[in-house]
């Protein structure tokens, strides 16, 4: 074969239709063949080239690519299905016509007419993609429906916290009957609440607290029965535990989003605010555990959450929880540790259920037989459940229990809405409050070395500091609740559980202000 034979290089011709790109293929494969019935230097000196342009082609091609898509192994749905197919319709239109039917320049126009949305759609959305890179996150679709935390009700533990010791500090300190008006002024003051009377009520609601009458016919606000006999379980057996000097060991999990900032920070006037995205970001969830001795060996985990709505609890399960207390925790912790958890769904996975009250019969009997607790035949599903409902917590039996009893190790649950009793509450607080002083580029790989940087700086001094803070706490916990009890039962008519409903709240507010009492604060009487 002659040099001269073989058509001309003009890959940059060919490649700039879809038909000249499937004529420029053809061509590799027509001089591959060649090669291959003869052995001709020339030929494959020539066939090589057209190989290298090939390669390079394709590399350009990938190069133009703007971002790397997130639609990868995932299920398209209707929308994107009717947009991919306007695209193939529109390129295929084109390649029939071997030529581009609008100006390759004319970039919107291009979209538009192949999508088939507005040329306007389109620079809305190339605009928003801006946004999407700088932050790490998402496209999102307008006027969706999301789950948002409520901005005035939804308080974070530590928030429930200070609102619980509000209350309190009306019996012990003020010596004051505490209302809503009241107890809303305090919140104010402490954590800048914002909501009404209204939004305080719910929140009470939330902790559990109910309205009981008392002996002047007003009422009092009251932690239910059961918070407060959960706390004096918790704080007699840590009490014991510590007597027996056994290792207190605190593990929680939290989160951060790649766009945490601290809320105030020290500015002059020569240099603008930073500017924080409107979005979240991505989320980083991580995992801990430690004590007086420091964290505990190769424990920390971290990983992106999948989704970001809701709490960040979603993001962890009950499987993934039980791989890292067997391969990171357990290995790792002193003998006879005491691990204090809080009261997550997957901490309580149980071991043989007990039947609830949808059951079948035949299964509430069979329990009751397994556990050799009495009951008769012609009983109906009602007084079966009942009987369940009185025996059922002598044979709970958690996942987590067994896991570490096994090991010579106890769990000890936290009481709701107690988080000043959890020592890694205070080093998550401070893992934040850092990253949000440092965190100036809102990208997940920066926020995750801002995290490991951080964890790595706590001390065991630090660590030492914490726990004692929380001893001091348990013990203040201790000092109080006789006298708070002798207080309350002082004023308290004993009218049974039901005796105040939940929707007392905003009417007790307007008896115990009826008396003329303008500043929301009745004071006990003697």
């Amino acid at each position: 074969m002659r040099r001269e034979a073989y058509p001309p290089l003009r890959p940059a011709t060919w490649c700039s239709t879809v038909t000249g790109r499937i004529r420029f293929v053809q061509s590799v494969f027509c001089c591959s063949f060649c090669l291959v019935v003869s052995d001709n230097c020339d030929c494959f000196v020539y066939v090589r080239q057209y190989v290298v342009l090939f390669y390079q082609l394709v590399m350009a091609d990938q190069g133009n690519e703007l971002f790397s898509s997130k639609l990868v192994n995932k299920v398209k749905k209707s929308q994107t299905r009717e947009i991919v197919s306007n695209v193939a319709k529109f390129m295929k239109a084109e390649a029939d016509a071997d030529r581009f039917l609008i100006d390759v320049k004319k970039v919107n126009a291009r979209v538009s007419a192949a999508t088939g949305v507005s040329e306007r759609t389109v620079t809305r959305i190339k605009s928003e993609r801006k946004k999407v890179e700088e932050s790490g996150t998402s496209f999102e679709t307008p006027n969706k429906n999301r789950i948002l935390p409520k901005r005035v009700t939804g308080l974070d533990d530590f928030n429930l916290g200070v609102v619980r010791r509000i209350v309190d500090n009306f019996y012990l300190i003020e010596k004051q009957l505490p209302t809503l008006k009241g107890i809303q002024e305090k919140m104010r003051s402490d954590i800048n609440f914002t909501g009404s009377k209204s939004s305080v009520s719910r929140i009470l609601r939330q902790m559990g607290y109910k309205w009981r009458k008392t002996k002047t016919n007003k009422k009092i606000l009251m932690e239910t029965q059961d918070i407060s006999y959960k706390r004096f379980v918790f704080l007699k057996k840590i009490s014991q535990y510590r007597v027996e000097q056994r290792a207190i060991i605190y593990t929680d999990e939290s989160y951060i989003d790649s766009t945490h900032v601290s809320k105030k920070g020290w500015s002059d006037d020569s240099t603008a605010g930073l500017a924080v995205p409107l979005s979240k970001g991505n989320r980083l969830i991580f995992l801990h555990a430690g004590g007086e001795m420091g964290f505990i060996k190769d424990c920390l985990v971290m990983w992106q959450a999948n989704h970001r709505k809701g709490d960040y609890h979603d993001n962890m399960n009950h499987e993934n929880y039980k791989k890292w207390l067997t391969e990171k925790l357990i290995p790792n912790l002193p003998p006879r540790s005491v691990l204090i958890i809080d009261n997550a769904s997957y901490h309580n996975v149980e071991i043989d259920k007990s039947p609830t009250s949808n059951s079948r019969k035949c299964d509430m009997q069979a329990w009751l037989l397994e556990k050799n607790i009495p009951y008769s035949h012609t009983m109906l599903k009602v007084e079966l459940y009942e009987i369940i409902k009185a025996n059922k917590p002598a044979y709970k039996r958690y996942v987590i229990d067994e896991l570490l009893g096994e090991k010579g190790h106890v769990v000890l649950r936290l009481p709701p809405y107690h988080p000043e009793l959890n020592a890694i509450e205070f080093i998550w607080a401070e893992v934040k409050n850092w990253v949000g002083a440092h965190n100036v580029r809102f990208k997940m790989d920066e926020v995750n070395k801002l995290v490991n940087d951080k964890f790595e700086s706590i001390t065991v001094d630090t660590w030492k500091k914490i726990c004692e803070h929380v001893r001091q706490k348990e013990l203040e916990f201790i000092g109080n609740q006789e006298p708070i009890e002798n207080v309350i039962e002082s004023f308290v008519i004993n009218l049974g559980e039901d005796s105040s409903e939940e929707d007392d709240f905003l009417e007790s507010e307007d008896s115990n202000a009826a008396d003329g009492d303008m500043s929301g604060i009745e004071e006990l009487g003697d």
